[in-house]
């Protein structure tokens, strides 16, 4: 059996980690971590993260430019709420521009299209599968 991939959603509730571990089932572990800090410390043996944008003790772009400073090529997507970015009066290409410059790989709004982001993560794990 190859070897599952790990990924690590940093949210505050475990949404996007209960959606992706449903849809990829056998084919990854996917763990929820609602700390930076948590997230953080697990880096090591992951194959990507997730980082919601609006997380409780550290905003999501401060998260994605320190995990991009200890590591250069791990995947980052990042997302957020319409509602989120709605409330906070920034439009979703603000936001896009924001994360992608802080080192995130993709950018997804909910309400999710989950094809998009399996497309994505597939993409972006295609080089860990390739090595393994």
């Amino acid at each position: 059996m190859p070897n599952r991939s790990r990924l690590i959603v940093a949210e505050t509730e475990p949404y996007l980690q209960v959606i992706l571990d449903a849809a990829l089932g056998e084919s990854a572990k996917v763990e929820h971590i609602s700390q930076s800090k948590e997230c953080l410390a697990e880096l090591e043996n992951v194959d990507a993260v997730f980082v919601d944008l609006m997380l409780d003790d550290l905003d999501g772009l401060s998260l994605i430019e320190t995990i991009r400073l200890r590591d250069r090529e791990l995947p980052i997507i990042a997302f957020v709420t319409q509602n989120e970015i709605v409330s906070l009066n920034i439009q979703e290409s603000a936001t896009r521009a924001m994360a992608e410059h802080s080192g995130a790989d993709a950018v997804f709004f909910a309400p999710f299209n989950l094809g998009e982001i399996l497309h994505a993560t597939n993409r972006l794990l295609l080089p860990v599968a390739e090595i393994a």
